[in-house]
């Protein structure tokens, strides 16, 4: 898959395979995603998304290349793994958020406990 070196994407997936149960989930998935872009997954129920995503953050073993920030996300040790966590947001459906709090203070918490924002900044940005 070819970058150009001014502006690499910031993920970066290339052949991407998921493979559960001896079933076949994800065959060959290709996608970039540059800075400034907001791309979603959409799909009907059972039909990857959320195991693409888990895929993309090591949730699941997969194979492929999946480069984070320009790096191979498979390499990096677990410092520099939670660095780069750090540098992005990521929310699953269901059981996955706080219930005790809305959608808003599900998307806020990270924010509150990483960076040192306003809330008003915090509430923008969700």
């Amino acid at each position: 898959m070819a970058e150009k070196q001014d502006n690499p994407p910031v993920l970066s997936v290339h052949d991407l395979k998921v493979e559960i149960d001896g079933r076949q989930i994800i065959n060959g998935m290709n996608f970039e995603a540059q800075r400034g872009e907001i791309p979603g997954l959409i799909g009907p129920s059972g039909s990857g998304k959320s195991v693409t995503m888990r895929a993309i953050v090591r949730l699941l073993p997969s194979t492929g290349d999946i480069r984070i920030l320009g790096r191979n996300y498979a390499e990096l040790d677990r410092e520099e793994r939670v660095a780069t966590q750090r540098k992005w947001g990521i929310l699953f459906q269901q059981g996955a958020l706080f219930s005790s709090l809305s959608v808003l203070e599900n998307i806020e918490f990270p924010m509150r406990e990483h960076l040192h924002l306003s809330s008003s900044l915090r509430s923008d940005i969700a």
